[in-house]
């Protein structure tokens, strides 16, 4: 499993029309069980594409973080009211971030970092933004996941270029090996319930269990245009499906999302579409994708996936 089967997963508003300002702009979608088709003009943002997304259990809060031309690391945090923008301010992230993720709460976020030499695993917590070191480690640490209180999964490389990494489990100051598989690169963990497991990409795709029970339902999700899912910690079984699509021109994706039996189509067809993740809760997806074309502006997009009828908000944030 690599990298660019986690970044590359690609989606795009083909009819969207850019408008130049700077700043990364939401679309909002609150969708019901079935999504009508939007009517946005695709307002431009000034987002690369390495832009990462982190999204609070409940949906209501969202961590964006970019480093901008000159190598510079930013972070902005979102207070979200519904289809609104309601607070929204600037954060101070550990030197050399590498990944980042909300904790079992909404109070705290994850982060871990590398500068080539070592790597740390933080615990910061939002309301002063004071960060606890978890743990440190000679090789690469990536996807932390807090599953219950200070119950953290990650990924840590084994070898002196951390080429090869293997899923690790960090419970009560101790380090235990979660599963033997050896990765080259990988994709963050889904969890259900304590079960961990991935989509690994095999012709089809197919799950691999790394701890507990994958429920079996989400092989009827899985066909041979499936690109990525990530599901949300409840039930019944609610997941964000992406399918990868290569018809004349450039390709892009569709995504849906299934309520257990229903399911609700997010319209579009996305390009480059990147960081698709749903809200541990299932209330909230975000994602960012270009607007019309590789390497063009970048627009950041969430949909509410709650039981009202399907609207359209656009939201612009100014960038630094």
């Amino acid at each position: 499993m690599n990298d660019e089967y986690e970044k590359n997963s690609m989606s795009p508003n083909l009819a969207s029309k850019p408008v130049s300002i700077i700043g990364a702009s939401l679309l909002t979608l609150a969708c019901s069980t079935g999504c009508v088709s939007p009517s946005y003009d695709g307002i431009s943002g000034d987002i690369p594409s390495e832009t990462e997304l982190a999204l609070s259990p409940n949906g209501k809060r969202l961590l964006v973080s970019w480093k901008d031309r000159s190598d510079k690391a930013h972070a902005k945090l979102l207070e979200l009211n519904g289809s609104e923008v309601a607070s929204m301010r600037e954060i101070t992230l550990p030197t050399h971030k590498l990944t980042t993720a909300f904790a079992k709460n909404d109070e705290q976020i994850l982060v871990t970092t590398w500068d080539r030499k070592s790597s740390e695993f933080y615990k910061i917590n939002l309301a002063n933004d004071e960060p606890r070191l978890i743990y440190k480690s000679a090789f690469q640490i990536r996807f932390p996941l807090e599953v219950s209180d200070e119950n953290y999964i990650f990924l840590e490389g084994v070898d002196a270029n951390s080429r090869s990494s293997q899923w690790q489990r960090y419970q009560h100051g101790q380090k235990s090996l979660l599963n033997e598989k050896h990765y080259n690169l990988a994709a963050p963990l889904n969890v259900i319930d304590g079960a961990l497991f991935l989509l690994e990409p095999f012709t089809p795709p197919a799950f691999r269990s790394l701890y507990g029970t994958t429920p079996v339902e989400l092989n009827s999700l899985v066909d041979s245009s499936t690109f990525f899912i990530r599901c949300a910690d409840k039930n019944p079984l609610t997941c964000l499906r992406s399918k990868i699509h290569f018809e004349k021109g450039p390709s892009y994706s569709t995504m849906e999302i299934f309520n257990g039996k229903h399911r609700c189509e997010i319209d579009g067809r996305w390009v480059d579409l990147r960081e698709d993740i749903i809200s541990r809760d299932g209330s909230t997806v975000v994602f960012h994708a270009a607007l019309n074309e590789f390497d063009g502006p970048r627009a950041i997009y969430i949909v509410k996936n709650v039981n009202l009828n399907c609207t359209v908000n656009t939201i612009s944030i100014k960038g630094s």
